[in-house]
Parts: C-alpha cells; structure tokens; sequence
C-alpha cells in the first residue's frame, strides 16, 4: 500500500564531520536535523574535527599523547571521540567573519577550539554533486576556481561518460568535443581517456581527495597538462 502522507519538512542545522569511527576508509559524519520549513537563506554549522590534535582540545602535547597511548580497554579512536565530543561544549558561539565560499560569508567560532564554522547552503550547491566540504578558506578557493568554472562541463558531459556502454553510445560526440577543446580549457579526464575501469589507486588514502572527479586543465604556455583536483580536501 502506498503512503500518500509527505515527510514532513525538514532542514539540516549542523554537520560533525568526525574521525573515523570505524575501520574503514571513508570519513563519518553526524548530520542534525530540525523539522520545520527552511528559512529564507538558510545556514547551518559546520564542526571538522576529522584530525583532532592536542591544540583542538587546549591542552598539552603531553596530555594528547596520553589519551591516545592508554592502556585502557578501549580503542584508540574510541578515546579519541569521547574526548573530541567532550570539546564540542555548549558555550555560545561567538561568530567572526573569516573569510567568503563564492561570494558568501563565512563565519568561524572564536570560542571554540575545534575548527567550527557557520556558512550558507550556496557553496555546496554549487559543487559537483553538490558534494559536502569543510568550508575553509583553501576548500573555498578549490571550488571558486576550479569546481565551479567545471560545473557545467561536468553536467553536460557526466551523462555520457559514467559507464562504458554511455561512452560508446556517445563516442562521436566525445571526439568531436575533444577536438575542440582550446588551451586554456576544462575538460573531465573521462572524457580524454579511454577504459571502462577509471582511476584507480591503493586505498583511497593515497588521495588526497574526496571527490572522485578530476578536472583537467589544459596549460597554454608550456604545451604540457596539468591535473589538478576538482574536489575538496
């Protein structure tokens, strides 16, 4: 039987990306959610405390090295994320504009330790795949010069590159486009290679990326090219 109710509406008032909570090679994150309509410019708060260090949590080197050397019966993450969670607090946010994602400002807490921002839902609706980022003032410039200038490269190409039975039916198109691609372009690395695999490393650790789409932009003066990494770090 089919439920004709709508889920109610709801918007997203925080993200904590976290350290890795188990063993695997993706990040965690906790996403907190209010049910009520979004407001009219919405922002939410953004807490990156994936490399939390002795300074995240103002105490010494000594005391860090403690907490992740314990002899206790626990692992090491999980000591790390109660001491991580135990810093999040619940002082009131002292807000201070840091710096702008595209246009949009974004705040930065100064009463905290943990790398804590507040910031709009703007910038992350203009990444590929609208994928989520830790609003830094380097993630920012990433998107600003290189995410957004191959957005519409990307939603115009993806379609006809993400399987092999895509790029066959469109091989034509695909030369066609490449031919005229001029120094000083974007163009996805998909669409100047040929394979049904794709990039593939190790482990995802040997990235430093988390966005598994490359942009590539073609260098004019020396006639070589250059990756460069349309994602966030």
């Amino acid at each position: 039987m089919l439920n004709h109710q709508f889920l109610p509406e709801c918007r997203v008032t925080e993200i904590i990306n976290t350290p890795k909570a188990f063993a695997a090679l993706v990040d965690t994150a906790i996403f907190t959610v209010k049910k009520e309509r979004a407001i009219d410019k919405p922002e939410m708060v953004y807490i990156d405390i994936r490399k939390p260090n002795a300074e995240s949590f103002n105490i010494s080197e000594e005391e860090w090295k403690q907490i992740r050397t314990s002899k206790e019966n626990l692992s090491g993450w999980e000591r790390i994320l109660d001491r991580t969670f135990s810093a999040l607090g619940h002082e009131t946010p002292k807000w201070k504009n840091s710096h702008t994602c595209d246009g949009d400002k974004v705040f930065k807490d100064e009463n905290s330790t943990l790398l804590k921002f507040k910031v709009s839902f703007e910038p992350y609706r203009k990444a590929i795949n609208y994928a989520i980022f830790s609003p830094t003032e380097y993630n920012c410039q990433i998107l600003e010069k290189i995410v957004k200038p191959a957005r519409p490269v990307f939603d115009t190409w993806w379609s006809k590159i993400e399987t092999s039975r895509e790029i066959e039916n469109n091989r034509d198109a695909i030369r066609t486009h490449v031919k005229s691609i001029k120094p000083g372009g974007i163009a996805l690395i998909g669409l100047l290679t040929d394979g049904g695999q794709g990039l593939a490393t190790g482990t995802m650790e040997n990235l430093s990326v988390t966005v598994p789409h490359l942009v590539l932009l073609i260098d004019a003066g020396n006639k070589s090219s250059k990756i460069m990494e349309g994602n966030k770090r």
